[in-house]
């Protein structure tokens, strides 16, 4: 039985090696064809809300009528409010 054991765990151990090696892009032709091809040409940088300001939430509150509209302070000193349940973040006026 331990011998069986002994034989399976090699066997893992190997087919884990083989199947998960990925060849990565090693050249820097590869690399800039593959920045180049407008993959990301659509992709602009924006502020999303708490998640881009901090991942340190410091308070919550919902509103008290409208379950959908709620309020995030986070630690760097920021509000955001969301009106449509965290979907997108605004800051409030």
């Amino acid at each position: 039985m331990k011998t069986l054991s002994t034989l399976l765990l090699l066997l893992l151990i190997v087919c884990n090696s083989t199947f998960s090696q990925r060849t990565p892009v090693s050249s820097e032709s590869g690399k800039k064809r593959l920045l180049a091809s407008g993959i990301f040409q659509g992709l602009k940088f924006r502020s999303i809300g708490p998640a881009l300001t901090s991942v340190r939430i410091g308070n919550f509150a919902v509103h008290p009528t409208d379950r959908s509209t709620y309020y995030v302070a986070v630690a760097s000193g920021g509000v955001w409010k969301t009106m449509n349940s965290g979907t997108t973040w605004i800051p409030p006026v």
